[in-house]
């Protein structure tokens, strides 16, 4: 497992943190080579558990279409991860992680 400070990017400036895997740096890198924020969003947008989770990662999270400091750099990752997390939090960061 990767960390965010191994790629030079710190997330956390991003958002005020309620996520445990971000407050910790994580990130959730698949066997297929797809970066997620967390295992518990990768499952979710894999299993397409919750609608109403923003599924639009998969379109910039292959290692095998860009490197991870692209990925990193995103603006899902820098943009609508952290408004969500601090504003409207999806429904499986609400019922895994208690973020509200």
């Amino acid at each position: 497992m990767y960390t965010i400070e191994e790629i030079q990017l710190d997330v956390t400036s991003h958002c005020n943190a309620k996520c445990p895997w971000i407050h910790d740096s994580l990130i959730q890198m698949d066997c297929w080579g797809n970066v997620w924020p967390c295992c518990h969003i990768a499952e979710t947008v894999t299993r397409n558990k919750f609608p109403n989770i923003d599924k639009s990662i998969t379109r910039i999270n292959s290692l095998y279409k860009q490197s991870l400091d692209s990925i990193m750099a995103d603006s899902w990752f820098t943009k609508t991860l952290p408004e969500s997390l601090d504003s409207n939090p999806w429904d499986i960061c609400q019922k895994r992680c208690g973020i509200v």
